[in-house]
């Protein structure tokens, strides 16, 4: 009986600091794809999310650009009589 409780302590003692180790993995891959894909330095904003933690990601959700890079604005729509947009050529 002991010697199972000794284990399930160590095993909790084991994963508890990889299980959050990951999710701030997840966390900061979130945070560098989603600055890049707003036009804000994405390694800038995951140093200060892995530094200040829960605090960053408050910050990052404040101050983030509202748009990101090249998707126009809800309810946007082009002038009428507009060509489509071309695709550029294959190089």
């Amino acid at each position: 009986m002991a010697l199972g409780l000794w284990f399930l302590t160590g095993a909790l003692c084991f994963a508890c600091p990889v299980i959050y180790l990951i999710v701030w993995i997840l966390i900061g891959v979130w945070v560098y794809r989603d600055a890049e894909s707003r036009g804000a330095s994405g390694i800038l904003w995951l140093i200060v999310v892995f530094v200040l933690n829960i605090i960053g990601i408050i910050i990052y959700l404040i101050v983030r650009p509202k748009q990101k890079v090249g998707v126009p604005p809800p309810g946007y729509a082009p002038p009428p009589g507009t060509p489509p947009p071309q695709a550029p050529p294959p190089q």
